[in-house]
């Protein structure tokens, strides 16, 4: 824990936590490697003691430094970057899911998205404050003419559609996928 997360809790992040879920990833993978050929020694296999225990050790360790990180940072007055908060789900879910493979009779440690719940929230209120700006811009730049393949065919119903509202809903849809 102390080679990934500093000493201080001023100074931890989102991305200590990251770091050292992908230690925990690599310890398993290294260890899943070493012990290919020979899974068991004297009947224990290392790969499952090393996972039984490290894993839910991690869950708990995660949930008590996000919920610090989280607490510090407000104490400032600020909030963590939303982007860090998608990052940081990411990489727990790629970890709860090695975990259920690995544990599928053992929970994970905490719900994740209860804890990072605010991140979404946060987003979806930017992205609103963000809607009509998008569309008085695409407004702006629409010329309302028909679209269609060949000047002399019939616009089909998808062509109809002025250019700015297919823009809105393409960027919607991407800004959704991200």
């Amino acid at each position: 824990l102390s080679k990934h997360v500093p000493e201080d809790a001023e100074s931890w992040e989102f991305y200590h936590v990251i770091q050292l879920g992908k230690a925990v990833v690599t310890l398993a993978d290294k260890i899943q490697k070493r012990y290919r050929k020979n899974p068991e020694i004297m009947g224990v296999n290392p790969l499952t003691a090393l996972v039984e225990e490290i894993l839910p050790s991690f869950a708990a360790d995660a949930r008590d430094l996000v919920s610090r990180i989280i607490e510090v940072v407000r104490g400032r007055g600020e909030d963590v970057p939303v982007q860090d908060g998608f990052d940081l789900y990411k990489e727990l879910v790629s970890i709860r899911k090695v975990h259920s493979q690995a544990l599928p009779s053992v929970p994970f440690a905490f719900h994740i998205e209860g804890l990072l719940a605010d991140f979404v929230w946060r987003w979806i209120a930017m992205t609103d404050a963000n809607m009509l700006g998008w569309v008085e811009g695409a407004v702006n730049q629409d010329d309302f003419k028909v679209r269609t393949s060949h000047p002399d065919n019939v616009p089909t119903d998808e062509e109809r559609h002025s250019v700015s509202a297919v823009d809105m809903f393409r960027s919607f849809s991407q800004t959704i996928d991200q």
